[in-house]
């Protein structure tokens, strides 16, 4: 079994279009977290332990970095109102316009793909910046899943749909 000590991992935002990936800076932490609903199937005079049954699937993120000087590397301007028209921010999703881009996200173990992405669409739905006196300034990125978290050892080059669409 690898061992790994985080030292060369990394965080990616995507698009599909390839000119929007943004590698987020100065990461001090990254975690994943993957959920599933319990629905409980108990029956009345069954049974004197509680049932239950999984339920839809669904995954999280957040990112810890330090502060640059140069601003956040997710903007909070958004597809919508980016002049430019392809650029990916804040609350951005899989656009319905006339090039649908899928936006995702790609956490890496290492600098190798080779042992191991976790990557799935999302979105960013919480920017949180801070500031100690005792430390530099931080800045944490959270993400939503939006469809399914994959795992794979070669770099994503294709997109997925989420679920339901």
């Amino acid at each position: 079994m690898a061992m790994f000590s985080g030292k060369a991992g990394k965080v990616v935002w995507n698009a599909e279009d390839g000119t929007t990936d943004v590698d987020i800076q100065h990461i001090q932490s990254w975690s994943v977290e993957c959920n599933a609903d319990m629905v409980e199937a108990t029956e009345m005079g069954t049974t004197y332990w509680k049932q239950y049954i999984g339920g839809f699937k669904g995954w999280s993120a957040t990112v810890e970095c330090n502060a640059d000087d140069g601003g956040l590397d997710i903007s909070l301007t958004s597809n919508e109102s980016s002049t430019a028209g392809n650029e990916q921010g804040f609350g951005d999703t899989f656009e319905d316009t006339d090039a649908p881009r899928k936006v995702f996200v790609e956490f890496w173990f290492t600098n190798t793909a080779a042992d191991g992405i976790l990557y799935g669409p999302a979105i960013c739905n919480s920017i949180s910046q801070s500031s100690d006196k005792d430390d530099v300034a931080k800045v944490t990125y959270t993400f939503q899943g939006n469809g399914e978290l994959f795992t794979q050892t070669t770099e994503p080059t294709d997109f997925v749909e989420p679920l339901g669409d």
